[in-house]
């Protein structure tokens, strides 16, 4: 099990990139009428963003006993599966 800092630089990492990917079709967006494909992928990105932060924000908030009680709990799953 990662420990809380990787595990939370990676979301942050997660996040950078959706955010690139997202401006990146809302500029292809803007150079001509998207297809509802384009559409519909901004769309999923702008929730997936929203979901990430989220997850990010909670992540940063907890502290380092609070990680290592989930971690635990993790490990206790992971060793009766």
């Amino acid at each position: 099990m990662a420990d809380p800092l990787s595990l939370t630089a990676g979301i942050i990492a997660v996040v950078g990139a959706a955010e690139k990917t997202g401006k990146g079709l809302e500029k292809l967006r803007t150079l001509h009428d998207a297809p509802d494909e384009l559409e519909y992928a901004l769309n999923e990105i702008s929730d997936m963003r929203v979901v990430l932060r989220s997850i990010q924000n909670a992540l940063t908030a907890l502290t380092e006993r609070e990680a290592e009680d989930i971690e635990g709990c993790f490990k206790d799953v992971e060793s009766k599966s």
